[in-house]
């Protein structure tokens, strides 16, 4: 494993976990029991049409996102674990009405908003 994939710690100390050792699958593990990832399926990736089957939810592009990860990080040797975490918490902290959301929020805020910012 390339040596820049290990965890440089925590913010915050967490209670120690036996079972799961390593703190980027731990953190995977958090990040699909959370409500905040949960309620990505209530959101549409685009546009909602309850009569198309074929309509994204941000879950489902999140998902796809975290496969994809996956097979690029089997490939290029990288940490599995982790990017599957980044993946699962890529859109956490996205605004409503995605990219116009944040342009909203920046010309209201007077600072750039940028969901990856806010994201886990």
């Amino acid at each position: 494993m390339k040596p820049y994939t290990h965890s440089l710690g925590r913010r915050y100390r967490e209670i120690e976990d036996d079972i799961i050792s390593d703190p980027f699958l731990n953190d995977y593990q958090k990040i699909l029991q959370s409500k905040a990832y949960r309620r990505l399926a209530d959101k549409t990736q685009v546009i909602s049409d309850p009569d198309n089957s074929h309509v994204r939810t941000r879950l489902t592009h999140t998902n796809e996102v975290i496969a994809i990860s996956l097979a690029i990080a089997d490939k290029l040797g990288l940490n599995k674990n982790l990017c599957m975490a980044i993946a699962a918490g890529h859109d956490i902290g996205h605004t409503p009405y995605g990219h116009i959301g944040e342009k909203i929020l920046t010309e209201f805020g007077g600072k750039e908003f940028k969901h990856n910012v806010f994201s886990v």
